[in-house]
């Protein structure tokens, strides 16, 4: 998870010591993260969410090869009857992601 902590304070030329300060923990807890030792709390995470303008799952969910075009291929080969149909078997699967992650629909941006 640090990895991806680490990946928007390079974006956005944050240091540990910044962000600690930003987000009110401690430049400890940051070390503590990026070492392994612990996970940031839930509230920390949504500290950082607001931080970083990113939904929560964003720290969840691996990012996966593009399947974007392969996707949309696809789904423009069906007819528009299993087009809806592709559509609510996607939102089952979502939810079901989400609710084996613990992640709220409103924590979904």
């Amino acid at each position: 998870m640090y990895e991806k902590i680490s990946q928007l304070m390079k974006k956005n030329g944050i240091t540990a010591y910044k962000l600690a300060s930003d987000i009110g923990v401690s430049s400890g807890n940051i070390s503590d993260w990026k070492s392994g030792k612990y996970l940031p709390s839930r509230n920390a995470l949504e500290k950082l969410c607001e931080y970083f303008n990113v939904p929560l799952s964003y720290f969840y969910i691996e990012q996966s090869t593009n399947y974007q075009p392969e996707i949309q291929n696809i789904f423009n080969q069906l007819t528009p009857d299993y087009q809806q149909e592709l559509l609510e078997r996607a939102n089952l699967l979502l939810d079901e992601q989400n609710l084996k992650l613990g992640i709220a629909k409103k924590d979904i941006i």
